[in-house]
């Protein structure tokens, strides 16, 4: 009994972080969707993978643990997946190395790796010895890194924790020092996801709530430190996640779902304090973690691809802008995985 408790507690931390875009696609609320290729271990071969267009310097994307760079015309292998450990969540680092995620079955750690797969080192060691009798309650999770661009590491960690219960909680390290930790979740919902670190100091992450008919909503929210209560960009009804500010602030990107089974691509102002009207720029489909080009020309973004149901990359050229163009295809042949954002860098 106690081990599906700790099962139950570690896929409601796994499930809250990944949006509701993903897991409401799948016909499955608030599940982590193992069941799908991609997250299941079934490696996409990248010499199988075509791309369909050109991007401007690399896109970093996971599938079946594997870790893989588009770059150009040109898909490659960054880091392979072993009997321990399934890569995921790859983010861009301030001086170009990626930040990654080495998920395995009891608990999952940060990584730094070199943009083409060298100079592997382990930022966080969150296997525990296990207690009397077996127990792995002092096992912890760590997802969603972010590089900031003073050189600190933003990250979703279930700290403090009780017991088996896992509800992550907004972190930031600095690349010499002590952690610190910025936000305190609710409970019994996978908590604080997704940080977002601003260039004025300040975080944007997701926070997870329950609403008054007991439903798990989630919204933006703004915190200026570590003890600032912090307030909401975005309202508990729009159910929003997932989000990315354009490079130089001013437009921000994010998935939201109105608490329904369709995942929009929204858009909207920012000022550095509040959101301003959202745009719509694709829907009806699974669309998942839409993703800055690092000039700031559109984004890509993860959705299903018409002939498989595999999830895939697109791109939104002039996202930004007042007359954004049709959603296009990146890759043909790749099963993505949908509960990782893809990572740019020039």
């Amino acid at each position: 009994m106690r081990s599906r408790v700790a099962l139950s507690a570690v896929l409601v931390a796994l499930m809250a972080g990944f949006g509701v875009a993903v897991y409401a696609g799948l016909g499955v609320v608030r599940h982590l969707h193992d069941g799908h290729a991609a997250a299941a271990g079934a490696s996409t071969d990248p010499s199988q993978v075509r791309p369909l267009l050109q991007l401007p310097g690399s896109v970093y994307v996971a599938t079946g643990g594997d870790l893989l760079r588009l770059r150009g015309d040109t898909v490659s292998a960054v880091l392979s997946h072993d009997a321990g450990r399934q890569w995921m969540q790859p983010a861009v680092a301030a001086d170009g190395s990626l930040v990654v995620v080495a998920r395995g079955a009891q608990s999952s750690d940060l990584y730094s790796v070199g943009a083409g797969g060298d100079g592997l080192r382990r930022l966080s060691d969150n296997a525990a010895a296990p207690l009397r009798g077996g127990s792995l309650e002092r096992n912890h999770w760590a997802f969603h890194p972010r590089g900031g661009a003073d050189g600190r590491l933003w990250y979703s960690y279930d700290a403090p924790k009780a017991g088996f219960r896992v509800d992550l909680a907004v972190w930031s390290r600095p690349a010499a020092g002590v952690a610190t930790r910025w936000s305190s979740p609710v409970g019994y919902t996978g908590g604080d996801v997704e940080p977002l670190p601003l260039a004025s100091g300040a975080v944007i992450f997701v926070r997870h709530a329950i609403d008054g008919q007991s439903h798990i909503r989630s919204q933006l929210w703004l915190q200026t430190g570590p003890r600032d209560p912090g307030r909401a960009l975005t309202g508990a009804a729009d159910d929003c996640g997932q989000p990315d500010l354009a490079p130089g602030g001013g437009m921000l990107a994010m998935v939201c779902t109105q608490g329904g089974q369709a995942a929009h691509i929204e858009v909207a102002g920012f000022d550095g304090r509040t959101l301003g009207t959202p745009r719509t720029l694709a829907g009806g489909a699974l669309c998942a973690f839409p993703t800055w080009a690092p000039d700031g020309g559109g984004l890509v973004y993860l959705a299903p691809a018409a002939d498989t149901g595999d999830f895939t990359l697109w791109w939104l050229a002039g996202a930004g802008g007042a007359s954004p163009s049709a959603p296009r295809q990146v890759l043909d042949g790749a099963a993505l995985d949908a509960t990782s954002r893809p990572a740019w860098g020039g």
